[in-house]
């Protein structure tokens, strides 16, 4: 009885060490993908109207000789676009720590709920062997 109890056990453990090297490498491959996404499909920020609107004033600047507006309307362009890429950047740094946030959390819940599982089916193979909690053999 005793060594069919401890073949019970063992089988368990093994298809409990197998779910959860199957989880890690669920984790694992859910977090590549992410990554491969963000990646693979960047987000390209647009120059807003009014940049393109000084950059076509400067070129209607340029055309027209006046060197002093084309020279004061592209440093205020070098600035508003050295802005606009500061905040994109900043936009696109928090959307992706929010998406990998949202990943792990989502992993830790479920890596909780299967936790939570694992320890009901140990307590159930107690019983139904006949053992008190905690003196598994």
């Amino acid at each position: 009885a005793v060594a069919l109890a401890l073949q019970r056990v063992a089988a368990w453990g093994e298809r409990a060490r197998a779910e959860a090297a199957a989880r890690r490498r669920a984790d694992a491959d859910a977090r590549t993908a992410l990554e491969v996404d963000i990646e693979c499909h960047p987000l390209e920020p647009q120059l807003s109207q009014q940049v393109n609107n000084m950059m076509r004033a400067e070129e209607a600047a340029g055309r027209a000789g006046k060197h002093d507006k084309k020279r004061r309307l592209t440093a205020k362009i070098d600035a508003a676009i050295a802005q606009e890429c500061r905040n994109a950047l900043l936009y696109i740094i928090d959307l992706h720590k929010k998406r990998r946030t949202q990943l792990h959390r989502a992993e830790a819940a479920e890596r909780a709920k299967w936790a939570k599982a694992m320890l009901a089916r140990a307590d159930a193979l107690q019983r139904e062997m006949g053992f008190t909690a905690g003196r598994l053999p």
